[in-house]
């Protein structure tokens, strides 16, 4: 069975709804080995997160949790950070990416944490 258009993240009970948003974020916008080269400025637009700053303390959070890596590479100068989202075998939930396209962020991190007490 092919699913198409959904990802998924890992229930934690240790994430706030701004985690739970910046998480999906990085699920959604990872290929199929949990690889992602999004910019903080994309999660920043698409998350609604203003200062660059908090998206980093939050993406730290996630990974001292376990939940995803950092790498980091300088080009042109830049420091860039690389993310792969660890993909979990167990106690997850399947997220639709249409859930991605509303237009208040908060109410996507409280649907995904929402979704992950059941």
């Amino acid at each position: 069975m092919k699913l198409e258009n959904v990802f998924i993240v890992k229930k934690h009970d240790n994430l706030t709804i701004t985690d739970e948003l910046i998480y999906a974020v990085l699920c959604c916008y990872s290929n199929s080995k949990g690889e992602s080269n999004i910019s903080r400025k994309c999660i920043a637009d698409k998350t609604g997160i203003k200062k660059h700053d908090t998206i980093t303390a939050h993406t730290n959070k996630l990974a001292d949790l376990g939940l995803i890596e950092k790498e980091y590479t300088t080009e042109g100068g830049k420091r860039l950070v690389h993310y792969k989202v660890k993909r979990p075998q167990k106690d997850f939930i399947w997220i639709s990416n249409d859930l991605m396209k509303l237009e208040k962020p908060g109410l996507i991190g409280f649907t995904i944490k929402l979704a992950g007490l059941r």
